[in-house]
């Protein structure tokens, strides 16, 4: 499993899971989400901020196992 908690784009910004998932930019939010939804295509578990206070911080992404998207 990996947990990735933030990102960096390419002008520099850093978006964190923490700060950006309740951001009061829609486009911060939508980034945020569009990724969550598209690890949930790809990796077989995905935990993020929704499922619970432990996971409030960071998506969990799991390569194998049952398809459990949260």
């Amino acid at each position: 499993a990996i947990d990735v908690s933030g990102f960096v784009l390419a002008d520099g910004r850093r978006i964190t899971i923490t700060e950006g998932w309740n951001d009061k930019s829609p486009q911060v939010r939508r980034f945020l989400t569009t990724i969550h939804a598209s690890a949930c295509k790809r990796f077989g578990m995905v935990l993020g901020p929704e499922y619970n206070a432990a996971h409030e911080d960071h998506f969990h992404l799991e390569g194998t196992g049952a398809k459990f998207c949260r």
